[in-house]
């Protein structure tokens, strides 16, 4: 117990320090684009003494990177491509309408809202990344999840609102699978917060690029799209990988959900199914 509790630390710690960490290297390349005159310092070496502060600043914009990211990528890939316990199971809600603050949230979110809307219409990239699970395990977890939420009175209520519901029972009754599911968490998080930290760095380089400065990449050699085309790129995969993750972690709640309901209780009769 004491060794997945320090697990647990410490992919709660990478989660938020790691993108922190990163995104005041980044707020750092910037002030130096605009104070040395496009020329980036890439070697960063602060004193013994600023060490703590490094930590710490880190650690808090990983925190905020996580909050903000939860109000954006998260919603954008919610509304897009739906809650994964829904799709998973084949019972996904109609997608909700986007108002006012939805198109904002779009406008600002175009390095992963273009690359998306391009490549759902020419490959279809939301079969891919929001593959339903096989019918059998689907109408066997429809029925079981039918019969959880009728004891609590909950019947009739979408899937999607009653996950954190299912994923406790999960790790209360499959204790030994938390770390597991631990770490499908801490990777989408992490995920999701590169995403909209690549994200604001493309919009960065774009506003960089409209004012006319040059960034010098290497020396002797500059490109005004290097901090365009670099983050814009990484924010979309990210984007994937984030739902890539979140999907696994959804789907393994599922299956541990599935396993423990079917071992407690009588199994399912073939016409319950």
């Amino acid at each position: 117990m004491k060794t997945e509790s320090i697990s647990l630390t410490l992919f709660d710690f990478l989660g938020y320090f790691v993108p922190g960490a990163l995104f005041v290297y980044v707020t750092l390349i910037v002030g130096s684009l605009l104070v040395h005159s496009g020329r980036i310092i890439w070697i960063i070496k602060p004193e013994v003494g600023e060490l703590l502060p490094f930590f710490i600043v880190a650690y808090l914009s990983g925190h905020l990177l996580s909050f903000v990211s939860t109000l954006t990528i998260e919603i954008y890939a919610s509304l897009r491509v739906g809650q994964p316990s829904g799709y998973l199971m084949g019972c996904n809600p109609s997608r909700r309408r986007t108002g006012l603050l939805g198109i904002l949230g779009g406008i600002a979110l175009w390095p992963v809202v273009v690359p998306h809307i391009f490549l759902r219409r020419t490959i279809g990239i939301e079969s891919l990344v929001a593959r339903p699970m096989s019918n059998p395990l689907a109408v066997a977890l429809r029925a079981r999840v039918s019969d959880r939420l009728s004891r609590y009175g909950l019947a009739n209520t979408d899937v999607g609102e009653v996950f954190p519901l299912l994923h406790h029972l999960a790790v209360e009754l499959a204790p030994a699978q938390d770390l597991r599911l631990a770490r499908h968490i801490a990777l989408s998080g992490f995920m999701r917060s590169t995403s909209l930290l690549a994200v604001v760095a493309t919009w960065a380089g774009l506003i960089l690029v409209l004012t006319g400065r040059t960034v010098t990449v290497v020396e002797r050699w500059s490109s005004p799209f290097v901090f365009i085309l670099a983050p814009w790129v990484l924010a979309y995969l990210s984007f994937l990988a984030f739902l890539k993750f979140n999907r696994r972690f959804a789907f393994e709640t599922l299956m541990i959900f599935l396993a423990t309901q079917v071992s407690l209780d009588r199994p399912i009769e073939p016409t319950q199914l």
